[in-house]
């Protein structure tokens, strides 16, 4: 087996322009450029969030374990939510303020990953079934049919401390993982087959893969898109480079935390 081995030093590009340039675009094509920016910064840092998670899963067991488990899932849930989010955002630029009339000739790699994005968005898809029901939505609908369903043999648990901060409720992120992996099964949509541990692993890498899939795609449209919006404001090039590298496989997740240094920060804030 061969030693991880991180860059302790990566050279990176940054382009700059004028505000000056930048006000003279046209709003429509300003207004569309930070909301689509603000999406490449969200997808960014939510998948170093969940890769992060889903390293903590293997490293962990017991109480930690589900903790780890549930910060890889919320951020596969956010992960999805912003993916929903930024073909809502695409369209009513594209269509409604008609930008795709004036870009989409120009596009390179990004022509092709736009026709895919179209197609996947246009129909029932995974995306848009998970935002609706699992990312910022704390669903009923599930609930009774699944609480039914629980095995009368298991126990629950939930864990807690002196002041609360560390409290982890085990039972309820079950329940509602139950019925997250069954959205991605594939064999037949019924929530009790996820409680097998081997189909909700196979459903959980279906997430993650289909994910991923798309942001591929919303990638390769963005980092074409972005630079042609910003080609008018005559962008300067210059290079730097950062010692802050890190591999997101050796990262740690937060399981518990020191409660009196939160505390004091709490009141820190409060008083300053």
């Amino acid at each position: 087996m061969f030693a991880r081995w991180t860059k302790k030093y990566m050279t990176f590009q940054k382009y700059s322009f004028t505000a000056a340039h930048f006000s003279n675009l046209p709003k429509a094509e300003r207004v569309f450029f930070v909301r689509l920016a603000n999406i490449a910064n969200d997808l960014l840092h939510v998948q170093l969030l969940t890769v992060t998670g889903t390293q903590a899963t293997k490293e962990y067991s017991g109480v930690e374990q589900e903790i780890a488990l549930h910060q890889m899932i919320f951020g596969l849930r956010q992960w999805y939510a912003i993916l929903n989010e930024a073909w809502n955002v695409l369209v009513s630029g594209w269509s409604g303020q008609r930008l795709g009339k004036k870009f989409y000739p120009k596009l390179s790699k990004g022509k092709k990953a736009f026709d895919d994005l179209r197609r996947y968005f246009s129909g029932k898809n995974l995306v848009g079934t998970i935002r609706d029901h699992f990312a910022s939505h704390y669903e009923v609908g599930y609930l009774p049919r699944i609480l039914d369903e629980l095995p009368t043999s298991d126990e629950f648990h939930f864990v807690s401390s002196e002041r609360s901060i560390n409290t982890f409720y085990s039972v309820a992120e079950g329940v509602r993982n139950v019925a997250l992996i069954a959205t991605a099964d594939e064999v037949g949509k019924n929530e009790m087959k996820s409680w097998n541990q081997a189909r909700a692993r196979v459903a959980i890498r279906k997430l993650y893969a289909e994910a991923g899939r798309i942001t591929e795609k919303l990638d390769s449209f963005l980092g074409n898109l972005l630079p042609l919006i910003l080609r008018p404001c005559h962008l300067k090039k210059d290079s730097f480079t950062s010692g802050a590298i890190a591999d997101p496989q050796t990262c740690h997740s937060l399981i518990f935390v020191d409660e009196d240094i939160i505390i004091r920060r709490h009141r820190a804030g409060t008083s300053s």
